[in-house]
């Protein structure tokens, strides 16, 4: 059986869900982005989420579905493209460092020895920037995709009354 975990909102308003400087009010308060992000991150797969609007009135359930789910669409694609520009950065790097050593190592007889560990050195520094994407960076940045994937659509939101 899956395992549910609930993210309990309190509000005294309606209002106090959204952005008030949006004109269309269809993205979520900076509170609220930053409360559902630390609760949807530390969250193991295989959990089912619950959003448990609590309030002394019912909002509109309906609003609040079409912006839950563009906001989680929307992290998932910057997510997208960080992994991109991450990807090509570390490629880049990893390119540049082993160019550096290559020619550090070519042209070692035929340059100054300082020069030669310039450009052993620079190798180094970018090669070690490529491994520190490729083992760091992007798995993360991959797994909060995945993860915020996993509960783009999936979230039950309820209405609790506060009495």
């Amino acid at each position: 059986m899956m395992k549910t975990f609930c993210i309990p909102i309190k509000v005294e308003d309606e209002s106090d869900l959204y952005d008030r400087f949006l004109p269309s009010g269809l993205s979520f308060s900076g509170e609220l982005v930053d409360y559902l992000t630390d609760y949807i991150e530390d969250r193991k797969t295989g959990e089912k989420i619950c959003i448990e609007l609590h309030a002394a009135k019912e909002p509109d359930m309906e609003r609040f579905r079409n912006t839950y789910n563009a906001y989680i669409t929307k992290l998932i694609q910057r997510n997208k493209r960080e992994t991109t520009k991450v990807d090509l950065q570390a490629i880049m790097f990893l390119a540049m460092g082993i160019a550096f050593v290559v020619i550090g190592f070519a042209l070692a007889d035929k340059i100054d020895r300082i020069a030669t560990e310039i450009f052993a050195a620079g190798g180094s520094f970018a090669l070690w920037g490529a491994i520190a994407a490729f083992l760091e960076t992007l798995p993360t940045l991959r797994y909060k995709t995945k993860l915020l994937e996993r509960v783009a659509l999936k979230a039950d939101i309820r209405f609790k009354p506060e009495v």
